[in-house]
């Protein structure tokens, strides 16, 4: 089978498993199945799916961003989950302690929305702590673009120049790939609900008060952070590396929900 025919039954293939993904009760409740909206266009409503942890002993939903402290983040609420502390894990074999904190394996601890019936959905929708933390649109693209380009391998995977520059990912946004992969699609679209709606929105840039406050929130007692930084890219310190007029411009574009619905800056890179 040739190349393109291979892709163009990949895209097919995925655009039918998003519209299935897309009328299941959750989606439906919440509006995610419109078919005006960006993550049902794009077929996405699976890698959606994927990144929101719900938990029912606790009630709440948690949206993971990626490229904000996502490991982190899972990390400790995985730990609060268990009833346990970064002490606790630490006194099992280490072995064992790298087994159970696989993603993957995080994530079997938590429901996702794909997995509800009706009466569940509504359930969480109406009644659940709905949560997400998110990040800077500027230091969060930059991240991504850092993480998968410049020390990735993305620019193949997506048919770019190997030496992709920043505008040059910039203009590759705007040129339809803004939602080619959830780690640069808009924080706002990740968000199966209207941000103004969620009861609670954190900051990766106050992660030291607002996760903790989050677990009082939800589990009772304010956790210690367990901080685990897998493929960290120090962003911040690229910006002005990165960053000039047309890629702030450009960038102030194409997030400006997140600008909006977040309460960040576009004239302001940090």
């Amino acid at each position: 089978m040739k190349r393109a025919e291979k892709t163009y039954i990949q895209r097919i293939t995925s655009r039918i498993r998003s519209f299935r993904y897309s009328w299941k009760p959750f989606y439906r409740h919440c509006g995610l199945n419109r078919f005006d909206h960006p993550v049902h266009a794009n077929a996405n409503v699976p890698t959606i799916d994927a990144r929101i942890a719900i938990s029912h002993a606790n009630r709440f939903l948690f949206v993971r961003i990626p490229k904000c402290a996502n490991t982190t983040i899972l990390s400790t609420l995985w730990l609060c989950e268990n009833g346990m502390s970064p002490e606790d894990l630490a006194s099992l074999p280490a072995q064992e302690q790298k087994k159970m904190m696989r993603k993957q394996n995080m994530m079997q601890l938590f429901s996702r929305p794909s997995e509800l019936s009706s009466s569940a959905a509504q359930t969480v929708l109406k009644k659940y702590c709905k949560a997400v933390i998110v990040r800077n649109p500027f230091s969060r693209a930059a991240s991504a673009y850092l993480h998968k380009f410049r020390n990735g391998n993305a620019a193949q995977k997506f048919g770019l120049p190997s030496n992709l520059s920043f505008a040059g990912f910039c203009d590759y946004l705007r040129d339809g790939g803004l939602h080619d992969d959830i780690h640069w699609m808009p924080q706002s679209h990740i968000c199966p609900l209207p941000p103004g709606t969620m009861d609670f929105i954190g900051k990766m840039e106050n992660l030291a008060i607002d996760l903790p406050r989050l677990t009082n929130i939800v589990y009772g007692r304010s956790a210690t952070i367990f901080t685990r930084q897998h493929h960290t890219t120090q962003a911040n310190n690229h910006l002005r590396e990165l960053y000039g007029t047309h890629e702030k411009r450009r960038v102030a574009e194409l997030y400006a929900e997140d600008f909006t619905c977040f309460g960040y800056q576009p004239d302001k890179l940090s």
